[in-house]
């Protein structure tokens, strides 16, 4: 078989292969359409009318600039807990007793659904820009510290041998 042929069938598989995704996004939308039928547009608009809508808000130039500045404050949040939990995660890696501290607070901060965070953030907080950086922090810092906490703990020991014999 050429290596034209070869191509040609790859991608005839993998456009055949997206109407699973076309189907299940068309079974959604008959579902929303049945759900905005049975309870009218007050408790949940029509697929139409929700795109009509959004290309409407789309247009708008401060529509952007506030999805920018949420965008901003999210990666600034993503970036407290990347750091924090990494730091915090080594730690408790090198000392189990750490990690048996952190697990209730671990527990707590993924036990409490995102919702509850931010309603509770916008109370301590306010409305501002901290919350959204506070809510992006604590959604990612336990995965983080675990991550970290699991890497360092679950690593060959041997390394260390190995690291302190080159002087690390």
């Amino acid at each position: 078989m050429s290596a034209a042929a070869h191509r040609t069938g790859r991608l005839g598989k993998f456009l055949w292969s997206g109407w699973a995704g076309v189907a299940g996004l068309s079974v959604f939308a008959a579902a929303w359409q049945l759900g905005h039928e049975a309870y009218g547009s007050f408790i949940l608009p029509s697929p139409a009318e929700t795109f009509f809508t959004l290309t409407v808000i789309l247009g708008e130039p401060e529509a952007w600039r506030l999805a920018g500045m949420t965008a901003a404050r999210a990666v600034a949040g993503f970036v407290v807990a990347s750091i924090s939990g990494t730091v915090a995660g080594a730690v408790a890696g090198y000392h189990p007793a750490v990690l048996r501290l952190a697990r209730p607070q671990l527990t707590l901060m993924l036990g409490v659904p995102p919702i509850a965070w931010i309603v509770l953030l916008m109370i301590w907080l306010g409305t501002g820009g901290a919350t959204v950086i506070a809510t992006a922090a604590i959604a990612c810092l336990p995965v983080v510290f675990i991550g970290a906490s699991e890497g360092i703990a679950g690593r060959d020991r041997g390394l260390d041998d190995m690291a302190r014999a080159a002087g690390v």
